[in-house]
């Protein structure tokens, strides 16, 4: 009898189970020594209702209500409890992304159990070790890496996370005879999907999953698809107003074109560019998938642009394979008993639409196929279940061989995670895989001048430069340096490059407030253009009160006039932003140095 209890599904299960957790524990070891990065800048570093000092309620549902991306406020609650538990710490948000991440592989897991069963139409333990060895490879895969390690890409995890949990959940409430079950099934299914939309647009596709589900899985080996014609209508229906939805958008008709149309007024891409190009790029992914060697990862990649079907030529070839699989998903659908097949087929576009369609996105980035791989390894699973109970004989070399390729991508991902330890070797690593972006080149570059490593910023921006002259970040970029070493009139020559290609920010405006003070110090401009400088500071924090330093160049220039009591503030101000550890001591002692107070008075010293 206990050995009987052993080789039971149930105890493989959880043994498997436990197995899994271990083997990600051990490959993601590293991943809390990791640090924020980028856009974890403005969502949490910078972003004031995140930092939540003492429990309450209030300021949790602060912290959702007023999120940095307003329709993401789930994401944000979990970030204010980590800023909460870890003091700010990166380790507390990173320990959280990889529980997400574990959780996230056990429901892959157990997915694919439920798909299997229902393929093979039995449960036993080749499907479970199928199904764990596909779970493995999704979660140790180092394309996943970007999802885990980039702490606001959180959203991805939690958005997949809620997915998965609703499409589960809607396949065992149809399977279950049991009316409090069902209830609670789908109960479990409709909470899920509205808490994965409100953690990311991602999972606004999960209604189209969950038909897909409906129609391939439950449906798998009915005779008849349809039951009538409304049943019929049920899929027909929402398919279509979705595609006319998106045809409209790509047209540009009405306030639904005119929305996703804005989106690229900041891109150096239009729509069609991005559309015809996506093909190519999610063929990129699939190249990344099977050929996972760690230097082919990066937060940035150089991807020509396709600016028609057969510009490049590979556009129509990346296109027509997209079409292929979709056709053989469909026909695979039409056949009772392989539409599981379908199912997974069609996970892989389905998933991919949201963020690889006409939404004006950057072109690529890896943490889009975080969901979308679940499709390709539970085919994988279906391929190897199949393998393991057709012959006994091959039970052994099958697993040493998927024992290895999962071992093979645990490396992998064990090499690329300390790649995320620090900013500046990520940027590194962006040019090495991105020479031909000036974007790649003046982000490192931006990154030193950030630093005061004006002298390493140099030749990355001199570089993005020739690639791009026109561009008004680099442009930016070389006025702030020739700033740094007190050229100004050719700073200024830079700063109104930029300012002429109409894209310009609050960093420009900052450092327009630096050129004119630097200005009238030098006696290259009268006293009165510090009340510009001034004003040029107060549309900068009006535009990101997020950004210490254009609080510290305000006081600078009110010292610098004489209004005391307003640089006061100014400082005050400023001490009150996270700030390095010196940065605040030395703040603090040029208040005690220069400022003498008494009451509501004040004066410099």
């Amino acid at each position: 009898m206990y050995k009987k209890a052993l080789r039971s599904p149930g105890f493989v299960f959880v043994a498997l189970a436990l197995l899994l957790l271990l083997l990600i524990a051990v490959t993601y070891q590293q991943n809390s020594h990791n640090t924020f990065h980028f856009d974890d800048r403005y969502s949490i570093l910078e972003h004031a209702p995140i930092h939540v000092t003492q429990f309450s309620f209030t300021r949790l549902w602060d912290a959702g209500v007023n999120a940095y991306h307003s329709p993401r406020p789930l994401p944000s609650v979990t970030f204010a409890v980590d800023w909460l538990r870890g003091g700010g710490s990166a380790s507390a948000f990173l320990q959280t992304n990889l529980l997400i991440h574990s959780i996230n592989a056990l429901l892959v897991m157990g997915l694919l159990v439920l798909l299997l069963q229902r393929y093979f139409n039995r449960s036993s333990i080749p499907i479970m070790l199928a199904a764990f060895s596909a779970a493995a490879l999704w979660a140790l895969h180092p394309i996943q890496v970007q999802g885990v390690s980039y702490i606001v890409q959180r959203m991805t995890s939690l958005a997949t996370l809620f997915t998965l949990l609703s499409v589960i959940s809607y396949l065992l409430a149809r399977s279950s005879t049991h009316t409090l079950a069902k209830v609670s099934g789908f109960a479990i299914c409709l909470i899920s999907l509205l808490a994965g939309m409100m953690s990311k647009e991602l999972a606004w596709i999960t209604p189209l999953l969950l038909l897909l589900a409906e129609y391939c899985v439950v449906r798998n080996r009915a005779t008849a698809l349809f039951h009538n014609q409304f049943d019929r209508a049920l899929l027909i229906v929402p398919i279509a107003t979705g595609i006319i939805l998106a045809l409209l958008a790509i047209a540009d008709v009405g306030a639904l074109g005119r929305y996703f149309h804005s989106y690229y007024a900041i891109r150096d891409f239009t729509m069609e560019e991005r559309l015809l190009t996506q093909p190519r790029v999610i063929l990129f992914y699939l190249s990344q998938v099977f050929w996972p060697l760690p230097d082919r990862f990066s937060l940035e990649h150089d991807f020509v642009l396709s600016h028609s079907l057969i510009n490049p030529i590979s556009t129509l070839l990346a296109l027509l394979a997209i079409v292929a699989w979709c056709a053989a998903a469909i026909y695979l659908w039409s056949r009772q008993g392989q539409r599981i097949i379908a199912f997974l087929m069609l996970w892989l576009p389905v998933t991919l639409s949201v963020e690889s369609s006409f939404i004006g996105l950057e072109m690529v980035f890896e943490h889009r196929m975080y969901l979308p791989l679940v499709g390709l390894c539970g085919l994988f699973a279906v391929g190897l279940a199949d393998l393991l109970q057709r012959n006994n004989k091959m039970t052994w070399p099958l697993l040493g061989a998927t024992s290895l390729l999962i071992a093979g991508l645990a490396v992998a991902t064990l090499q690329r995670i300390p790649e995320w330890q620090t900013t500046e070797a990520l940027l590194i690593n962006s040019t090495q895989h991105a020479p031909n972006s000036a974007r790649s080149w003046s982000n490192l570059g931006r990154y030193y001048i950030d630093q005061g490593r004006y002298d390493e910023a140099i030749p990355n921006i001199e570089r993005a430069l020739k690639l791009e002259p026109d561009n008004a970040s680099v442009l930016e970029a070389m006025g702030t340096i020739l700033l740094s070493e007190g050229k100004l009139e050719e700073a200024r020559r830079y700063l109104i490059m930029a300012y002429r290609t109409n894209k310009t920010g609050h960093s420009w405006l900052n450092n327009m407030a630096w050129l004119h003070l630097e200005e009238v110090a030098k006696g290259m401009r009268p006293a009165n253009f510090l009340d510009k400088a001034l004003d040029f500071t107060y549309q900068a924090r009006r535009l990101a009160p997020f950004e210490a330093e254009y609080v510290r160049m305000s006081a600078i220039i009110q010292e610098r006039m004489g209004r005391c009591a307003d640089a006061y503030q100014s400082w005050q101000y400023y001490l009150q932003f996270t700030l390095p550890e010196p940065e605040r001591v030395s703040t603090m002692a040029h208040l005690a140095r220069r400022y003498l107070v008494t009451g509501s008075r004040c004066q410099l010293r």
